[in-house]
């Protein structure tokens, strides 16, 4: 979840949905991810001794050597199923914290890239693959971002 988060910024809960609160703003989705990260990582990892409590420690290529270990660790747990050694039902928790570990260095990859925008980008993609694949299901990119298909409701 969210963390510990300096005073400017809260952890809030609405159906469900994490958001945070940065100052005057409410954050949700991809952009409390990108938020609570960047708090924690400046709170805490960027003033930890051993980064020299400057900061600005890691590059993007240790971003991804991060995400490359948790996306590998997710893999032989799903390997682990494939094989019989125990069922998916069990595994499951386990997996979901590898993939949220993974969902973490991802983001932070993507910061460390000049700050890409992980939500716009997916937007972006999904919807080229839907136009290319001659699907009807879109991400709507004005607002809520709710899903659209042409000719639905």
């Amino acid at each position: 979840m969210i963390g510990r988060l300096a005073t400017e910024a809260r952890k809030t809960t609405v159906k469900g949905v994490g958001m945070l609160r940065v100052g005057g703003e409410i954050k949700k989705g991809m952009d409390a991810i990108r938020a609570a990260n960047l708090e924690r990582d400046r709170l805490h990892f960027k003033a930890l001794p051993q980064h020299g409590g400057k900061g600005d420690c890691w590059t993007p290529n240790d971003w991804m050597t991060a995400l490359a270990g948790e996306i590998g660790e997710a893999a032989n747990i799903l390997k682990k199923v494939r094989r019989g050694d125990f069922m998916l039902i069990y595994a499951k928790p386990s997996l979901a914290r590898e993939l949220a570990d993974a969902l973490t260095y991802l983001d932070l990859l993507a910061e460390a890239c000049g700050g890409i925008d992980l939500g716009a980008a997916f937007v972006t993609k999904f919807n080229a693959i839907s136009d290319r694949i001659g699907c009807d299901v879109k991400i709507a990119t004005g607002g809520r971002g709710d899903l659209e298909a042409e000719g639905g409701t």
